[in-house]
């Protein structure tokens, strides 16, 4: 058998190698696939990627900004908590669909590495909750929102069947067992929080929960820090 020649290159684009990355990464996550497998799937030897992109990180950041180039922004004229609502929600069912996407934007956005993808939302963001009135709270209010939002948005993909250490749910009902037996707070917990995930509704009642999570927090911020801004 001959090797591949690096000249099967050609024709090969970063775009294409992107689109690769991403299609893989829909069927095995983020962290699922190396690069000899993008080389496999696009027929040319690894060194090949590598001229296009200097680490395994630089497509995998390219996968997540494909991403988050899906992700439409809500209508400016909605109301600050709309508008959070529905920009956090469209986020959640995007970055849900590819597993350890989620974990890469959040390792990027605290890193300093933000994607620029996500301008258009941090500008809009601060405008609206400057224009509602949190003054010197705005970057203060912001982080919360996002931080809580994304932390939630972490948790539930972690319990991905592709996440490498993943948060099994099944696994920890059953281990609650003995503890449910001894305290009706535990089994309350186990019976109304955990089980109904792992009905055929799992996803509905976790975007349930994501929602009450996020109301929840923006009526106590404007209970709060727009009272302590003088709004």
């Amino acid at each position: 058998m001959t090797a591949k020649d690096t000249s099967r290159r050609v024709g090969l684009t970063p775009e294409r190698v992107g689109a690769c990355a991403l299609a893989m990464t829909a069927k095995k996550g983020l962290h699922g696939w190396s690069i000899r497998d993008l080389a496999t799937e696009l027929d040319v030897v690894p060194s090949v990627i590598y001229h296009y992109f200097p680490t395994k990180a630089a497509v995998q950041n390219t996968v997540t900004d494909q991403i988050l180039a899906t992700v439409e922004m809500p209508d400016a004229d909605l109301p600050w908590q709309e508008w959070y609502m529905e920009i956090l929600l469209t986020l959640r069912r995007a970055s849900l669909q590819y597993h350890g996407v989620t974990q890469n934007l959040v390792e990027r956005s605290e890193s300093g590495h933000f994607p620029a993808d996500l301008l258009p939302l941090f500008e809009t963001a601060i405008d609206k909750l400057t224009a509602a009135g949190f003054g010197e709270h705005v970057t203060t209010a912001h982080a919360m929102i996002i931080n809580v939002a994304m932390g939630a948005i972490s948790a539930r993909d972690r319990q991905s069947h592709l996440a490498r250490r993943r948060h099994d749910i099944e696994a920890m009902r059953q281990n609650l067992a003995d503890l449910a037996e001894q305290s009706h707070a535990v089994a309350l917990m186990r019976d109304e929080l955990l089980t109904p995930l792992l009905s055929d509704e799992g996803q509905q009642t976790s975007e349930r929960y994501f929602r009450l999570l996020i109301t929840s927090l923006m009526e106590g911020m404007s209970r709060t820090m727009l009272d302590q801004s003088g709004s």
